[in-house]
């Protein structure tokens, strides 16, 4: 019962503050160490590893191996659990580019289980990002939406992924949702001023970003730093983007900084041979943010350009719907 009440709070905790995920690692650990036995409580921490990792440092404390082990344990210990099955599909597709092993782990999870929101939501992210499967994808999201319509991710989720469709107003819309129900969630107000951009309004943005990194004052977040820097470029505003590209190379001690986010720097000053080389970076790192570099809009500048290609090529995605 006492590790059931962590996995609880650890759950909670997680929606509650998105934006600092290390909390809840914290709880979930206490899961495992109540009932070594208990196959949710690993599948849980591996996925707060996993979302860790795609939120600042790719290094974190060995996260890609404590991940893998983790939803291992989770499938060894309850083969027919679907999260672990779901858990260990992330690990397979974010870590690892495995996309044929990911794909049948998640077909396992959904046949155990087909109205499994937590395991829809996943699914749908996968076919958006690797497939770059749009339609299918956001209609798996709002299927995972409508089955569970008071968790704020599956909220999050579908504003990410329309921003990710080039979907700026629906975006927008499930965004304003995300943060009706989490005010502190101040991503979901970023992703608001990506929406913008993409909507052409670049003033709004930047503006949109002066007041999100006023908000986190001293923290050093390094998805929204290179998020603005991008945003400061296309609103001509070439000092702020340096000296974000700045800030990112010279990280407070401690911290590492994942390539490629300094690769949005880069390419957002036209630094293309930085931006490259820190994408190769990525490549060399498995940073699990190179799963984003198929459909993120940050990269349409250079799609064309055969450098970006050969990049794709080296990750060997599936063969896009699209």
């Amino acid at each position: 019962p006492d590790a059931y009440d962590a996995y609880l709070k650890a759950r909670i905790m997680y929606l509650e503050t998105i934006n600092e995920p290390e909390q809840a690692i914290q709880i979930a650990q206490k899961v495992i160490e109540l009932d070594l036995g208990y196959a949710p409580g690993y599948a849980l921490l591996a996925n707060l590893y996993g979302y860790l990792v795609l939120t600042g440092n790719p290094t974190h404390d060995n996260a890609y191996l404590r991940a893998r082990k983790l939803a291992h344990k989770a499938v060894e210990l309850d083969p027919e659990l679907p999260d672990a099955r779901f858990a260990l599909a992330r690990v397979h597709y974010r870590f690892e580019w495995d996309w044929e092993a990911a794909e049948s782990e998640f077909k396992k999870g959904i046949e155990l289980s087909p109205n499994n929101a937590d395991g829809l939501n996943a699914y749908g992210v996968y076919r958006v990002l690797i497939h770059k499967d749009c339609d299918e994808g956001i209609a798996l999201l709002e299927a995972a939406r409508d089955r569970d319509p008071f968790n704020t991710l599956k909220h999050w989720d579908l504003g990410v992924f329309n921003f990710h469709c080039r979907r700026a107003d629906e975006s927008i819309r499930h965004m304003e949702q995300t943060i009706d129900m989490a005010p502190e969630n101040y991503w979901a107000r970023l992703f608001i001023v990506l929406d913008h951009l993409l909507n052409g309004s670049f003033g709004l943005a930047a503006a949109g970003c002066d007041s999100l990194i006023d908000e986190v004052g001293q923290k050093f977040d390094p998805a929204l730093l290179s998020s603005c820097a991008w945003v400061y470029s296309t609103a001509d505003q070439e000092d702020q983007t340096k000296h974000i590209l700045e800030k990112l190379r010279k990280p407070p001690t401690g911290i590492h900084v994942d390539p490629v986010f300094i690769s949005w720097a880069c390419l957002a000053l036209d630094e293309l041979e930085c931006g490259f080389q820190q994408l190769h970076e990525g490549l060399r790192l498995y940073s699990p943010n190179m799963i984003f570099l198929r459909t993120a809009p940050v990269y349409d500048p250079v799609r064309d350009d055969s450098r970006f290609q050969e990049i794709l090529d080296q990750m060997d995605f599936p063969i896009s719907t699209t």
